[in-house]
């Protein structure tokens, strides 16, 4: 089962997101989280503007079944305030074939600061 997040962030502020990954039907922790490799894709109109990976640390662990990942405000120049884009992010246990954990939305505004 993929699941449907939605995100929001300001091109005034980096943006931080930690999303806790547990296994469907035990409501535990995902199995091979702790090792796999994962993968986040921001697109526009199904370019990639923005990703993260585990492989180059843009995405860290701070548990076992939690992923978190950074974009700096410099990094959200990329995007265009008012613009809502896809997210996408993949999992690659070690041995095993991806997995499309979830898919979404992130609307970047405006955030007012001068």
């Amino acid at each position: 089962m993929t699941y449907e997040l939605k995100f929001t962030a300001t091109d005034d502020a980096d943006w931080s997101q930690a999303v806790e990954i547990i296994d469907n039907e035990t409501n535990g922790p995902l199995e091979d989280a702790a090792t796999a490799l994962f993968e986040l894709d921001i697109t526009d109109c199904g370019d990639s503007v923005l990703g993260a990976t585990t492989a180059d640390d843009t995405i860290t662990r701070p548990d076992a079944n939690t992923i978190q990942w950074v974009f700096t405000k410099e990094q959200l120049g990329a995007l265009c305030a008012g613009n809502t884009y896809k997210v996408g992010c993949r999992m690659t246990p070690v041995g095993g074939a991806s997995i499309l954990l979830f898919t979404g939305t992130l609307t970047f505004t405006d955030g007012g600061m001068a």
